[in-house]
């Protein structure tokens, strides 16, 4: 597995990009250069505030920690720019907002071509402004602990988005195939993160000028 995590050195040689100024702080940035649309992104926080600290506890009841470790997704379209969806609505952000206090993995299709995982960015971006309700994400939450109660079906409002879920049905509408085993109906990010689909994708820090 392989991650980015704001306390390793910068191993690329030093460059001088434009970067926020928490980036900046950092004395490094990441190597967005080898990101491509379509690339899926796992983020999990240092220090994990009691939401996060929620969705994994959630998905420690299905997953290994190692894939339950990852509480967002969020999807790149240009470099480090990404589709989102956070509380608000689903939204463009960046790399940059939290390469510099979460841990972040980066994953792409194995053998899918660029055009078609161009597209699945594109795809996503269609949701721009689609809401994303914490009832949604508490229904999954609900029913990881009671599945035979809570049924898929059942849903708090059928336009809520959450980000893990964002990329699924982009992916699917796209590829016509499933971001993961095709029995789960739900996608969590800890499904995402252990889904033979994707390969990980090497992204180091470099040392800004």
């Amino acid at each position: 597995m392989l991650v980015l995590s704001p306390d390793q050195p910068a191993t690329a040689t030093a460059v001088d990009w434009e970067a926020p100024v928490h980036v900046r702080n950092l004395g490094k940035i990441p190597d967005v250069t080898c990101l491509e649309p379509g690339d899926l992104v796992l983020c999990e926080p240092v220090g994990a505030d009691r939401v996060a600290s929620a969705i994994q506890a959630v998905q420690r009841r299905s997953f290994s920690p190692i894939h339950a470790r990852w509480t967002h997704v969020a999807i790149i379209f240009d470099k480090e720019r990404w589709i989102e969806a956070l509380t608000r609505a689903v939204s463009c952000g960046s790399v940059f907002d939290r390469c510099h206090n979460h841990h972040l993995r980066f994953r792409r299709a194995t053998g899918l071509p660029l055009d078609v995982r161009t597209a699945v960015a594109l795809q996503a971006m269609t949701y721009l402004r689609a809401r994303y309700t914490l009832g949604q994400a508490g229904f999954l939450g609900l029913k990881a602990f009671l599945p035979n109660v809570v049924r898929s079906q059942f849903r708090p409002h059928q336009k809520a988005i959450i980000c893990s879920q964002l990329f699924a049905d982009a992916f699917a509408e796209k590829t016509g195939g499933p971001a993961a085993p095709p029995h789960i109906a739900d996608i969590m990010p800890a499904h995402l993160s252990r889904s033979e689909v994707f390969e990980d994708i090497p992204v180091s820090w470099r040392r800004l000028i």
